[in-house]
């Protein structure tokens, strides 16, 4: 719901078109993966579950060039500050979509193996 909401504040303030495109790549490849991810849980797919927590890298990228491309455009034109503390929240809401199915991705994992298996990049996280 907070993301909804933080899309009716947008509206009506002067906006980055570049961060609406990241933030529409992310809100599709986090849908994907969460379809992807709950596929695996239910067909025990180990292998699917691996894959589908290594593109948790590419929303993690996303989020951190969403970020800088905010701060430049806040710098740029102030007027788009508004909307940006709703790209702030969005970005961060959709990142944390994104860990939360490399959780499931670990508990399918789990399931499948009875090995509890760490499947991020411990070092890509530092950088969020």
């Amino acid at each position: 719901m907070s993301i909804a909401l933080e899309t009716i504040r947008v509206k009506g303030n002067p906006r980055i078109p570049e961060v609406e495109e990241i933030i529409s790549n992310m809100t599709h490849n986090v849908r994907h993966m969460l379809i992807q991810i709950l596929t695996a849980y239910v067909q025990d797919d180990e292998k699917m579950a691996k894959e589908v927590a290594g593109r948790d890298g590419i929303i993690d990228h996303d989020y951190v060039r969403a970020r800088k491309l905010i701060v430049d455009g806040i710098e740029d034109d102030p007027s788009k500050a508004a909307a940006s503390s709703s790209y702030f929240m969005v970005i961060r809401l959709l990142e944390r979509i994104g860990d939360h199915i490399v959780n499931l991705a670990m508990w399918v994992v789990y399931k499948t193996t009875g090995e509890l298996e760490e499947l991020t990049n411990a070092t890509e996280n530092q950088t969020l």
